[in-house]
């Protein structure tokens, strides 16, 4: 290179999502999973037409000792968007605050070693399959807690 001696700098960056769906956890001191239900709270198993709301159900729970300060994400699959006045209702999870984002929800609090469940509610607005990217919880402060479950795949039909 012409101009030997003068220092060099770069950056390499990557996004995106798996393609493929996770199916292996990690626990690491806690455990975490996400399921969905359909209008009747049974767990969903078949596809869901446009304009059906789905109920998404993340348990967590510490296996040791409470953890304090955990962040919880989970990602959103593609054709479904958030009720979002249903974030954290009916939930067992007390959280110090909840994010609410277009592709994402992430609570932060305190997870107990007893099981706590956080809850949403989702509706189906664009026909296709789509990967459920899995749920994943960390202790903000020690990086030695963590957890991530399984994705899963979902169908959207359009009823019409």
């Amino acid at each position: 290179i012409a101009g030997a001696g003068k220092p060099l700098f770069y950056t390499l960056t990557e996004t995106g999502f798996d393609r493929s769906v996770a199916v292996a956890p990690v626990s690491e001191k806690m455990e975490i999973s996400r399921s969905y239900l359909d209008k009747n709270g049974k767990e969903l198993t078949g596809a869901v037409a446009i304009g059906d709301v789905i109920d998404a159900v993340i348990k967590i729970r510490a296996y040791e000792r409470a953890a304090d300060n955990v962040a919880i994400v989970d990602l959103l699959p593609g054709g479904f968007e958030l009720d979002i006045d249903t974030v954290g209702t009916g939930s067992t999870l007390p959280t110090d605050f909840i994010d609410k984002r277009e592709d994402r929800v992430i609570a932060f609090g305190r997870v107990d070693t007893n099981e706590q469940i956080f809850r949403y509610k989702l509706r189906a607005v664009a026909k296709g399959s789509f990967i459920s990217p899995p749920p994943y919880a960390e202790a903000m402060y020690d990086l030695t807690t963590r957890a991530r479950g399984t994705g899963s795949a979902l169908t959207v039909t359009d009823p019409r």
